[in-house]
């Protein structure tokens, strides 16, 4: 076998050897060069392509009487909405739509869950929370003061009663309501505004003294709820593109303060558990009239 390639390597100087593993290095080096800048630019350009596709969310305070400013408005028990409740809005200032919208609130202790099937580019969502508490405190005002249909009926199927039992049994019930909103001192003159309102009951009997006594000892003087001073926000949702997204607001000094250190982007490589976001088992919580 002839060698004399070998040997005539073997016989390089010093400076050729350095120059040979200079040009041989130096040529890795601009390939791996290539390499790291092609793919940066691949990932720049993801980026901006997710990145144009996140919507631009604010959160603000309102209440269900500016229904003008909100599209729907959802809760995780269902109700009728009253007029004061106070209602947190998501807005969506972007031309991009939120979809398997999933809004976690923390308060007070509690952790309370509402999710959205899709929230429209431009439009404004209202949430209304705690709403077991708001639920009884509408209960107990329909005993003092009926107002919809239902507590109606009921109204007069107690004045049914009033022969045999008085009006004070008949409307235990009504009266102990008084309790709930600390007006139970009032108790003689609730019973005698019932008493005027049942004396000549027909279908067409109007409800003025009961609405009467409610604006004047309940309405005026108690406060249906007030969204606490302390509250997180965190909203998942996932854009146009597919990517998921969890962003975290926390409310300081009356204002909704995006938490930027809390925010998760999937194409950033954030992972998310099927316990924490799981977008094939989610059921979009009560919309309310």
């Amino acid at each position: 076998m002839n060698w004399w390639i070998f040997d005539e390597l073997g016989n390089g100087s010093d400076d050729g050897w350095l120059g040979f593993w200079g040009g041989f290095l130096g040529a890795i080096l601009a390939v791996v060069g290539v390499w790291w800048q092609t793919n940066k630019t691949i990932k720049n350009e993801k980026e901006l392509m997710f990145s144009q596709k996140r919507p631009y969310i604010i959160i603000q305070e309102s209440s269900v009487r500016n229904l003008a400013e909100i599209k729907d408005i959802f809760s995780s028990k269902n109700h009728t909405a009253y007029a004061d409740e106070p209602v947190i809005v998501i807005k969506n200032l972007s031309n991009n739509p939120m979809f398997s919208v999933k809004l976690v609130f923390q308060y007070d202790n509690k952790k309370e869950d509402i999710v959205i099937d899709r929230i429209d580019p431009n439009s404004n969502i209202g949430i209304i929370i705690n709403s077991d508490n708001i639920i009884e405190y509408l209960k107990k005002l329909g005993m003092i003061y009926p107002r919809q249909p239902e507590e109606r009926d009921e109204f007069y199927k107690r004045i049914n009663l009033i022969k045999e039992q008085g009006i004070k049994k008949s409307f235990s019930d009504n009266i102990k309501a008084l309790k709930y909103f600390n007006v139970e001192n009032k108790e003689s003159e609730y019973i005698n505004a019932i008493r005027i309102t049942t004396k000549n009951y027909s279908i067409n009997t109007k409800y003025e003294l009961l609405k009467e006594f409610s604006d004047k000892y309940i309405h005026n003087n108690s406060i249906l709820y007030e969204i606490p001073c302390k509250i997180k926000v965190t909203i998942y949702f996932t854009t146009t593109v597919r990517e998921k997204v969890k962003l975290v607001f926390k409310k300081e000094d009356k204002k909704y303060r995006y938490q930027k250190n809390e925010t998760k982007l999937e194409n950033k490589g954030s992972t998310f558990t099927e316990k924490e976001y799981d977008t094939s088992d989610m059921y979009e919580s009560y919309k309310l009239k």
